[in-house]
């Protein structure tokens, strides 16, 4: 929001207007880039569904490192501020699982509770929530996704060595965190595509 017509007013700017529990959402970038990368085709470039593979590739090969910084700086700036405190990670992931998901959404009724929401506390009410989401998310991914988009060997090997040392990053100090980019690791070196096709075209600057 903007406290001026010229100065952006940021999160710690706003800190009286909200309670200081923050929920962080945050998503493997293994799948979030290129998640991310057809939103934005979509609403910015008029891109109609998801892109081809060969742009994918050319995108990919050209915005993954510096999408990585980006992914990371924003996890780390909710956890630097002073103002806020994580009080629920939300992994995209867990959040979609049939075990993990109820259990999620029953722990991210606690901070609305302690700020004075009325919230759902039920247990069949929780996982009739969950179920309606997951199902909505599956059934949207699965009429989106032709392909499943890839990496090279070696973005891989990059992407699984840099996603080990945020997780050791925050070891000492945030044993959650560092609990789900663990499992990103192992997603990462487990149960990515590989895909050494070269693009046939670069990705245009954006």
């Amino acid at each position: 929001s903007n406290g001026h017509p010229l100065t952006a007013v940021g999160p710690e700017g706003q800190a009286e207007n909200f309670s200081s529990h923050v929920i962080v959402v945050l998503r493997n970038f293994l799948t979030a880039f290129p998640a991310m990368s057809f939103d934005k085709a979509i609403a910015y470039h008029k891109q109609n569904g998801q892109m081809g593979e060969d742009q994918w590739r050319g995108l990919r090969d050209q915005w993954m490192q510096s999408n990585f910084e980006g992914w990371k700086n924003l996890i780390m700036t909710w956890r630097k501020m002073d103002v806020y405190d994580v009080a629920v990670y939300v992994p995209y992931e867990h959040l979609l699982d049939a075990t993990r998901g109820p259990e999620l959404i029953k722990r991210m009724t606690k901070p609305f509770q302690e700020t004075g929401y009325d919230v759902m506390t039920s247990q069949d009410e929780i996982a009739c929530l969950w179920y309606q989401v997951s199902q909505k998310e599956n059934a949207r991914r699965e009429a989106f996704y032709k392909y499943v988009p890839g990496y090279t060997d070696a973005q891989l090997k990059w992407m699984g060595d840099e996603m080990q040392k945020f997780a050791d990053e925050v070891r000492a100090t945030d044993a959650v965190l560092s609990a789900i980019l663990d499992e990103y690791v192992h997603e990462i070196r487990n149960g990515a595509r590989v895909d050494n096709v070269a693009a046939t075209q670069k990705e245009p600057a954006r």
